[in-house]
């Protein structure tokens, strides 16, 4: 009896150190997963300079770009633009249209400008709008060229928001540092590093800005011309005591430019004739004194 209860203890130890091995492997392997998907930490205290602070602060925002990026991915950022050439009757009906085609769709024109037979306006319509607007511009008139074209600028627009997170998350660890720094050379150098960072910041907002700008407002480029030879007021007959007057300039300038061929070819062309003339007749001709110089040498050989 005693011996079968001292086999028995020993059975369930060994079932205990077992289970208890079982759990200590699948605990380690949490721990290492958990610290595998866990992002690294910065230890703030750990930290001599601001160039290793910048590194631990892009490394932290990278990862939580990389982690949280396959969501916005799929929200393509896109840029459209429209090409339109109308034909019109009336450029200042054309041009009150315009406007109120603009503030039909929300939207509003950035530029125009007028000649005597044609109007150029840029409008900028919300991008949910445009395809709807770039639909009614036929209301116009006749359209002649009509165009869109469309330029994904999602990567860009992610990247440039990435760095810009970046770099304001180390500003604002640079004010904390400089609010705790006590010895007068990290005071001077934190400082100097947080203006660097501050400017980093207001480029990169403009940056982003602009481009935040093109791709929730479309641009829309339209130009309006009247009908061949007409203005507003009507058709125009061709001008021909005018276009006699430009033949007779044309061929007035034609024979100015002749002449002047002919005064540097004169001036400039004989002079030139002649010194080669002499130089030949000086080496090769009846002096020849190239030729008698050859003419030594070969003598000479012999």
């Amino acid at each position: 009896m005693k011996k079968i209860t001292i086999f028995a203890v020993l059975i369930a130890a060994l079932m205990f150190v077992s289970c208890g091995s079982k759990k200590a492997a699948s605990g380690g392997a949490m721990v290492m997963q958990k610290s595998a998907e866990a992002p690294a930490r910065v230890n703030m205290k750990m930290m001599s300079d601001s160039a290793s602070f910048d590194e631990a602060v892009v490394e932290e925002a990278e990862y939580g770009a990389a982690n949280g990026q396959n969501a916005d991915t799929i929200n393509r950022k896109l840029v459209y633009t429209g090409n339109v050439t109308v034909q019109v009757s009336d450029l200042d009906q054309t041009e009150k249209s315009v406007r109120d085609w603009a503030a039909k769709y929300g939207g509003y024109v950035a530029s125009s400008s007028f000649s005597d037979r044609n109007y150029y306006t840029m409008v900028k319509i919300p991008s949910q709008n445009f395809q709807f607007a770039m639909d009614e511009v036929s209301s116009f008139g006749s359209v002649k060229n009509r165009s869109i074209s469309t330029e994904d600028v999602t990567e860009q627009y992610f990247d440039v928001s990435t760095r810009l997170e970046t770099r304001k998350i180390l500003r604002d660890r640079l004010q904390k540092y400089l609010s705790d720094a006590k010895d007068m050379k990290d005071l001077l150098a934190v400082e100097s590093e947080l203006n660097n960072v501050q400017s980093d910041v207001e480029v990169m907002e403009g940056q982003f800005r602009r481009l935040s700008d093109r791709i929730d407002y479309a641009t829309v480029h339209l130009t309006a011309v009247l009908p061949y030879n007409s203005t507003e007021q009507g058709f125009i007959y061709p001008d021909m005591g005018s276009k006699m007057r430009e033949l007779w300039s044309d061929t007035v300038n034609f024979l100015a430019d002749f002449v002047m061929f002919i005064l540097y070819v004169i001036i400039y062309g004989i002079p030139i004739l002649a010194l080669v003339a002499f130089l030949y007749w000086l080496c090769f001709g009846r002096i020849g004194l190239l030729r008698r110089f050859f003419k030594f040498l070969s003598k000479k050989k012999q």
